[in-house]
């Protein structure tokens, strides 16, 4: 994968060329130079890796790797709670039977 490619991904994440420019603190003619391929994704690295936490810092910077770790989602999040909550509820049942 390209540099370009790279820079696509980030910036759908972001959601748009200008919003990753707002997240890097730097402007849209910077980021319009990235995906011309003018700058190199090293010299934002820094940027990059402080506004995505879970991005692949080695993806970003040869294009080898997933992107992203795995984001958990809400309903995911919400389906272990529900999970958690019957395991405590069946345990704390299980204590008042003695």
């Amino acid at each position: 994968m390209n540099e370009q490619e790279r820079i696509e991904i980030l910036i759908k994440k972001a959601g748009s060329g200008r919003k990753l420019a707002e997240l890097i603190s730097t402007t849209s003619g910077s980021i319009s130079k990235l995906k011309a391929g003018r700058f190199h994704l090293e010299v934002f690295a820094p940027r990059l890796a402080q506004a995505f936490p879970d991005m692949n810092c080695r993806w970003l910077l040869t294009g080898e790797g997933e992107p992203f770790s795995k984001e958990v989602t809400d309903g995911e999040i919400r389906a272990e709670l529900r999970a958690m909550k019957r395991s405590i509820d069946k345990l704390a049942g299980e204590v008042r039977k003695k």
